[in-house]
């Protein structure tokens, strides 16, 4: 029987993995007990800090089991990440938690306030046993209405989306459709707690997007009335991280390896996505047998000369000594997703022979950097439909060779971008693609350059583009034209970077689905190369009139 790796990586841990989840029961019973006595708990902690894993394999399962004292045995549980589009998402989910038609439930929820949980009360979810409707059913109508009756858990993923997704936010502040949202949840958590009505909800959050929440009106008072902040692990919780997965999963772990990682892990950001993903990658490299400290150097997360002396014999053929960085176990992430990228490349064009390498390569950085953004000096993701990578192309590829050429990255064991394969094949059109985790984007030196450097160009597009509004409203006045200086920098910046309508998009407070923002956008670059012409023209006769003074 083949078995699956007790680690998943830079994924978050899903349900069916609970098992696995080690190293947070404690606080998971915390998070149930706030829930239990509030009907609301907001998990903040660090980017990396396992906010997800904590909810997905630590509270649900924990629910599900009747680990979590409610008024029904039963759990209707469903999952909204704000995304792109908050309320249509939340509408989506809570339709088919109380099985309604899609349509009716918008239409209600557009009400706001009481209106979840008037849905609720109106759903086979909901049982009131001191009803006099249901004293009048029959003694099997009355069994079947309590095998019915669930509580209702409503799990807001990732809430900073409100914040960093330009289609929820209007001039920098969050639009109708984002404070709808949340009065929504703020109402129904009071009304909840009130009422002693079984309708919960969870938000995560990366807690320095905590600021941002007091721009949604209630959300600030939701925190301040019920917040877990996700612990940093101690030692023993990182050693049973470590080691736990393992001897459940009937693999075989030296205590020098579990040693080595535990004095190894840092106190920053990303503790536990580093953890994880060394312990796949070393699960991988051992093929489930036994884990040692050799196959952590496989993984190019300790330097050969760290081994002792039989096993540096024992790898000396299996590894390639690579580059100059620094083998920790942060440059395990580094290190495979750079072998990934040059696997991509290799895989595709030995597959389709007519592609030039470098086009193969600008094409792929396109996709990684457009999945990335910057945000006050920090990397996030950056959730993008795949037709619309695909349109964007800097060098055309039909459907299935973009499917092909990224697929790596998705494939099950690496899951660096999502969906995974195991989810979704084949990606269509709309699709969305993202990057897995944003440590990732930390970790990964190229990516972490490209995401740097995109953020610099856009810089010097808002200064080339202010220029070019001043000439403008200055009734294009020669006087407001370029220099010849500044001329050579940005006509060789923007042959260099060639900005794109969809490029500017990402950056700017604008949605990418609507067609009169594309439509200014490109006005806006067409502006801009009139004003680069009209600045080289205007050189170009001062130097010919100061040869024929001459």
């Amino acid at each position: 029987m083949i078995k699956n790796s007790p680690y998943p990586g830079l994924r978050p841990f899903t349900e069916e993995e609970a098992i696995f989840f080690r190293g947070r029961e404690d606080h998971v019973s915390q998070i149930i007990k706030l829930l239990e006595n509030k009907h609301f708990v907001m998990i903040t902690g660090a980017s990396g800090d396992g906010k997800s894993s904590i909810v997905y394999a630590g509270l649900v399962p924990k629910a599900k089991a009747g680990f979590f004292k409610s008024k029904f045995n039963n759990w209707e549980i469903h999952t909204f990440r704000p995304e792109k589009s908050p309320f249509e998402n939340m509408s989506k989910q809570i339709a088919q938690a109380l099985k309604m038609n899609k349509k009716y439930v918008q239409k209600e929820l557009s009400y706001g306030f009481s209106s979840l949980i008037k849905l609720y009360k109106e759903s086979d979810l909901y049982l009131d046993e001191d009803s006099e409707d249901f004293s009048s059913l029959s003694a099997i109508e009355r069994v079947e209405k309590r095998r019915k009756a669930s509580n209702l858990l409503l799990i807001v993923d990732q809430f900073e989306e409100f914040f960093t997704n330009n289609e929820n936010l209007s001039n920098g502040s969050p639009n109708d459709s984002s404070h709808l949202v949340a009065n929504l949840l703020s109402n129904t958590i009071k009304l909840a707690k009130e009422n002693n009505i079984p309708v919960y909800i969870v938000f995560t959050m990366r807690s320095d997007y905590i600021g941002n929440c007091a721009s949604l009106r209630g959300v600030p008072e939701l925190i301040g009335y019920s917040q877990y902040f996700i612990p940093r692990l101690n030692r023993d919780e990182i050693a049973d991280v470590i080691r736990a997965p393992a001897d459940l999963n009937g693999d075989k772990i030296e205590n020098r390896l579990v040693d080595h990682l535990i004095n190894s892990t840092t106190e920053g950001a990303d503790q536990l996505p580093i953890i994880q993903h060394c312990m796949n990658r070393i699960w991988r490299s051992a093929n489930g047998n036994e884990l040692d400290l050799y196959h952590l150097t496989i993984c190019q997360g300790l330097k050969i000369s760290d081994l002792p002396l039989e096993q540096q014999e024992l790898i000396s053929s299996k590894i390639t000594v690579g580059n100059n960085i620094e083998k920790n176990l942060n440059n395990v992430i580094n290190a495979h997703a750079s072998e990934l990228f040059d696997q991509s490349i290799k895989k595709f064009i030995d597959e389709y022979k007519d592609f030039d390498e470098h086009k193969v390569k600008e094409n792929l950085v396109f996709i990684l950097k457009s999945l990335v953004k910057m945000d006050n000096g920090k990397g996030v993701r950056y959730k993008v439909k795949f037709g619309e990578l695909l349109d964007n192309l800097k060098f055309p590829m039909n459907l299935e060779q973009l499917n092909n050429l990224i697929f790596p990255f998705r494939k099950e064991g690496n899951d660096l971008l999502a969906p995974y394969s195991n989810e979704v094949e084949n990606l269509n059109k709309n699709t969305a693609l993202e990057i897995s985790h944003e440590s990732l984007i930390r970790n990964w030196i190229l990516l972490k350059k490209w995401a740097h450097l995109d953020s610099q160009d856009y810089q010097t597009f808002k200064d080339l583009r202010s220029q070019t509004y001043k000439w403008e409203e200055n009734q294009q006045s020669k006087n407001y034209l370029l220099s010849i200086g500044p001329l050579n920098y940005f006509e060789t910046w923007i042959k260099k970077t060639d900005p794109t309508v969809f490029w500017v998009m990402k950056y700017e407070q604008l949605k990418i689905s609507d067609k009169n923002t594309q439509k200014s956008t490109s006005k806006t670059l067409s502006k801009i190369n009139k004003f680069l012409n009209e600045s080289r023209n205007a050189i170009n006769s001062a130097l010919e009139a100061e040869k024929k003074r001459r």
